[in-house]
């Protein structure tokens, strides 16, 4: 198990979009299951989903915006877990 704080600017411009973010997570492996979980309340209809390690070092996270609005969120922080 592996873990890391990160921070990172998220923005989607629409409604109903999702962006793919890859985080640097170092110690993360190539196959490894992950949880992210945001240090601070995300606007209600926005939400992170991880997708796993697909190379080391490196965490595949989504992130989605059903609130309705534009969506800019500066400095987010968020911690990543990994487990193998």
């Amino acid at each position: 198990m592996t873990g890391a704080n990160v921070l990172t600017r998220l923005s989607i411009t629409h409604e109903g979009g999702c962006k793919t973010l890859v985080l640097y997570v170092g110690g993360a492996r190539n196959g490894d299951t992950a949880l992210i979980t945001p240090r601070a309340v995300l606007p209600t209809g926005a939400y992170l989903q991880a997708l796993g390690s697909f190379s080391d070092n490196y965490v595949t996270v989504r992130f989605c915006n059903d609130s309705g609005a534009i969506l800019r969120l500066n400095e987010t922080q968020m911690h990543v877990t990994t487990f193998r």
